[in-house]
């Protein structure tokens, strides 16, 4: 079996902590050694790598958890360090929340995954001051492989800016937005990988399948104890739509709640900005206009104020 990687932003190793493992670089679809885990690790080396534009490297996944740890561990220095830019923040942010939600899939019945991205989010928050931050923090996700953690995470960090942004959402309220946006595909655990990977059309029957996993994900999150109504409406509703056409309760208009509507223009813009088996990515103006032209599928308001975010 061929090995996998995992990708961490070079401006998270301090080298006189940072665990002994082996450290790749990626180059093209290949992942060449750039250190062992006998050798020492040096700032000099790793400012080297920076002068070459390299802003991640990888670990082997045997090696991630006991790296991710570190990053962990280490969180509270890497947010206050002025060296670090804020971007690189960002990036180490959304690497941990990535993990989160893995969590949450890979222990679907333990409360405390999801504990755990309630507390991230309390005790995080993201450097995003205007739209540049914004697009530049998107953009990077393509450093990560699994698309339901990083097709979350973007979820999350586009539903909590436009928050902000428009509402002025702070405290528990955003947190709640920001678990609701990260969870919201939990129920995609019951549709089989060969589904939702699939590059051709679905059969009616899988199509069934896929259009019962927000309710499947909302009585999931219910059982181990999830209970904010802004969450779990995230999660449910993440498929309504305003003309009523959506599922899995056809709810029409303002009978959607807010921070759900909102979340839905997210999760529709993320999925169409990240490659698909049945499709590549679209650019975020190609996936503005396409959204443009089912504009009756959102909100007007809300989708105007996106749309103006998104564009500039």
């Amino acid at each position: 079996m061929a090995k996998s990687y995992s990708p961490i932003v070079l401006d998270s190793i301090e080298p006189e902590y940072f665990p002994a493992v082996n450290i790749y670089v990626k180059q093209g679809h290949n992942f060449t050694l750039y250190r062992s885990e006998e050798m020492e690790l040096t700032e000099s080396g790793l400012d080297r790598l920076r002068q070459s534009g390299v802003e991640f490297v990888h670990v082997d996944n045997s090696s991630a958890d006991e790296v991710l740890l570190y990053v962990e561990n280490n969180l509270k220095f890497i947010c206050s360090n002025e060296k670090i830019s804020r971007t690189s923040k960002n990036m180490v942010l959304s690497h941990i929340m990535m993990n989160n939600v893995a969590e949450v899939f890979k222990n679907p019945t333990q409360p405390e995954t999801c504990i755990k991205c309630r507390n991230f989010l309390k005790q995080h928050e993201f450097l995003i001051d205007d739209r540049r931050d914004l697009m530049e923090l998107l953009a990077k996700f393509s450093h990560y492989d699994v698309y339901l953690f990083k097709h979350s995470a973007q979820v999350a960090i586009l539903a909590m800016y436009l928050h902000r942004k428009l509402f002025e959402a702070a405290g528990d309220e955003l947190v709640a937005i920001g678990v609701g946006a990260m969870l919201h595909d939990i129920g995609m655990l019951d549709v089989s990988y060969d589904i939702h990977e699939k590059s051709g059309a679905l059969t009616p029957k899988e199509y069934l399948r896929v259009r019962h996993h927000p309710r499947i994900g909302h009585d999931m999150l219910r059982q181990i104890g999830l209970t904010d109504p802004i969450s779990l409406s995230m999660v449910l509703d993440h498929h309504e739509r305003y003309n009523g056409t959506g599922y899995p309760r056809q709810l029409y208009e303002d009978e959607i709640p807010r921070n759900t509507q909102i979340g839905t223009i997210c999760d529709t813009y993320c999925a169409l900005t990240m490659d698909r088996p049945y499709r590549p990515a679209s650019t975020p103006e190609e996936a503005v206009r396409i959204m443009q032209g089912e504009k009756k599928l959102y909100h007007p308001d809300f989708f105007d104020a996106f749309a103006g975010i998104i564009m500039g």
